[in-house]
């Protein structure tokens, strides 16, 4: 029985930095659409004004999910951050929040672009 151990292809690791990033903005579309529910039902229950309704559910939509990693850090917008180092904490809790939300609409616009692409290729 020989074998032939040059043939043998070198084992690939499972993911990559490209799979971590598409797992991470996954991730972050759940994250989003959970905030995104818990705010519209929050709205329906305060508000009953359609304006206002929509006002509200319109910030929850883009600024909140960006936003409560950041202000919870220090206990909201007007709990404190009083020092030097809390703000610094609380900004960079927002930066990385907002990379990784780009990251996730970045996920989600190139999966439509895959379906749309399929979808013309079928016709």
């Amino acid at each position: 029985m020989t074998t032939n151990v040059g043939a043998v292809e070198p084992v690939r690791p499972a993911g990559g930095p490209r799979r971590v990033l598409i797992v991470a903005g996954w991730t972050y579309v759940g994250y989003h659409l959970l905030l995104v529910v818990l705010g519209t039902y929050e709205a329906l229950s305060r508000y009953w004004d359609l304006a206002e309704f929509l006002g509200e559910v319109a910030v929850g939509l883009m600024l909140y999910p960006v936003l409560v990693p950041g202000l919870a850090m220090c206990g909201g917008l007007h709990g404190g951050c009083n020092s030097v180092l809390g703000v610094a904490a609380q900004l960079t809790v927002l930066g990385l929040t907002l990379a990784w939300s780009i990251t996730g609409w970045r996920v989600v616009i190139s999966a439509c672009r895959r379906s749309i692409q399929r979808r013309k290729g079928e016709s």
